[in-house]
């Protein structure tokens, strides 16, 4: 049995309204992740894989308690990424995605968002390119 899932593709589809671009580092040109600071040092050489339209939604829940990382205390939250099933990538963990655009009725604050990807969660009936990200927040002293 083969269902078509077209239109609701579509629908999906017209719902990113917000821009983004997906960067995954070049681990064997002596990029190191920190784990401490949840970032890369070194030169990381890190090439864009996707550039489009995207989705984001909080998953409405933290990980774990606050942490110092970098000096600071953060917290991770999970969220959602979603692109278009046509963008012909496979994400990986530590890739990294930024917010470049938020629509007009958007909240603003979102813009220039990193998120780190954590796992790929796009399955058999998938609409979108489903992506398991975490954002570090510092946590108010």
């Amino acid at each position: 049995m083969r269902i078509n899932l077209s239109g609701i593709i579509k629908l999906v589809d017209s719902l990113m309204v917000d821009t983004c671009h997906i960067t995954r580092p070049d681990r064997e040109a002596g990029a190191v992740f920190d784990e401490s600071t949840g970032t890369y040092s070194g030169d990381p050489a890190a090439a864009v894989i996707y550039d489009g339209p995207c989705l984001i939604y909080s998953q409405r829940r933290f990980r774990g308690s606050a942490q110092e990382v970098g000096g600071a205390l953060s917290q991770a939250s999970d969220y959602w990424v979603e692109i278009p099933m046509d963008a012909n990538i496979r994400v990986e963990p530590r890739d990294e995605i930024v917010v470049t655009a938020v629509h007009g009725g958007g909240d603003q604050t979102m813009l220039n968002t990193v998120f780190r990807v954590m796992d790929d969660m796009t399955g058999s009936y998938s609409v979108s390119k489903r992506i398991w990200c975490t954002r570090r927040d510092k946590v108010p002293m």
